[in-house]
């Protein structure tokens, strides 16, 4: 909170996290460069690589979902929703969500892990996509 600047917009979704989960020490928000396809389908990123297995699913909110803004209280209320839903594998863990044609917010106990989580994910993403040039069975079909 000391410095200079302004606040990026997206800075009460990120407060929202700390508030709500006594488990989050970390919350980052990024734009990785294959995993942000996701991001633009109405369909969750399923955990294809072994190191992704214990997240499940990383869903995407879509523009106009139910009806809310990004960074909205409605918008937090939907994440929130999200990470509950998860249960003790959050806060053992963290979890991601995708913000519809636009990136990627991931919350996990410390930075470490929610870097960690964020490699995975975009490794992940990889792994879908090369797997769907390759033509393996039940990819990109």
């Amino acid at each position: 909170l000391e410095g200079h600047g302004e606040l990026s917009v997206s800075w009460s979704t990120h407060l929202r996290m700390y508030q709500e989960f006594d488990c989050v020490g970390a919350v980052i928000h990024a734009h990785p460069r294959v995993a942000t396809a996701f991001a633009c389908q109405d369909a969750p990123m399923p955990p294809l690589l072994d190191g992704m297995k214990k997240y499940g699913e990383i869903p995407v909110i879509m523009s106009g979902s139910r009806g809310v803004k990004v960074d909205s209280r409605e918008f937090g209320d939907l994440i929130v929703e999200i990470f509950r839903a998860k249960g003790e594998g959050f806060c053992k863990h963290g979890h991601g969500v995708f913000y519809a044609n636009h990136g990627l917010l991931v919350a996990a106990p410390n930075l470490d892990d929610a870097f960690d989580l964020l490699e995975r994910i975009e490794y992940n993403a990889e792994a879908i996509l090369n797997s769907a040039l390759l033509g393996l069975s039940g990819f990109g079909k």
